[in-house]
């Protein structure tokens, strides 16, 4: 008798151990949702740093490509912005973008949080590769930066890319076109050269150098910013 209460007691208790476990597996177990979100807020933290804190329902953990870009630019114009690809292993998930290589200048801009669906579950949960749209967020934020304006920017990659465009060794040095093009010039000594066979140039509101062979009067090479050096 006292064999079977003890055989009785084993059988619940394993009843309720399993019960108990399949109450945690189906706790585990995770679908895709119906619909795929990303929620974005972006914090200006300095002039080098914005904050994203991110909160999505998308199985994780997954890859997402987070961006800031300079608004209304156009097809022609060089981009102002960055982006860089990150993982993302928890909700909420926070991290601060360091924009201090890019020297952004001044002004409006976008910033964004986008799941890829070609690549952002790579290596990553198996439920978000069934995603088959992309997913994402934007919000705007407003930089304050010691880069000067964006529209003094849009002003010196455009006369930048006279130059990358137009510019090659050997060029006609024609003095009266570049400055219609680049604005007036501050004539430099060369230093590792022989100043009196090359000169050099530098054009403020391009923010670029061009050095001249004088006895050829055609153009050696140039260079972004102010240089003595060629």
């Amino acid at each position: 008798m006292k064999k079977l209460i003890i055989l009785i007691a084993v059988l619940v208790l394993c009843s309720c151990s399993n019960s108990n476990k399949d109450q945690t597996s189906s706790k585990e177990v995770k679908s895709l949702p119906a619909n795929p979100m990303i929620d974005l807020e972006a914090t200006v933290k300095n002039e080098n740093t914005v904050n994203f804190l991110i909160k999505t329902n998308i199985p994780l953990p997954v890859k997402f490509m987070a961006s800031i870009d300079l608004k209304n630019q156009k097809p022609d114009e060089i981009y102002i912005g960055c982006s860089k690809i990150i993982k993302v292993e928890s909700s909420p998930y926070s991290f601060d973008f360091d924009i201090s290589e890019q020297k952004l200048p001044s002004g409006g801009y976008n910033t964004e949080v986008t799941f890829h669906p070609q690549w952002g579950a790579d290596n990553g949960n198996e439920l978000a590769k069934n995603i088959i749209r992309k997913v994402m967020v934007t919000m705007s934020i407003n930089l304050k930066t010691a880069y000067g304006s964006a529209g003094e920017r849009k002003k010196i990659d455009k006369k930048q890319s006279w130059v990358m465009d137009n510019v090659i060794v050997g060029t006609i040095w024609n003095v009266e076109e570049f400055v219609e093009k680049l604005g007036e010039y501050q004539e430099l000594k060369v230093t590792n050269r022989n100043a009196k066979i090359i000169k050099a140039y530098y054009f403020p509101e391009a923010n670029m150098t061009v050095f001249v062979s004088k006895p050829k009067k055609s153009v050696l090479t140039w260079r972004i910013g102010m240089t003595d050096a060629l």
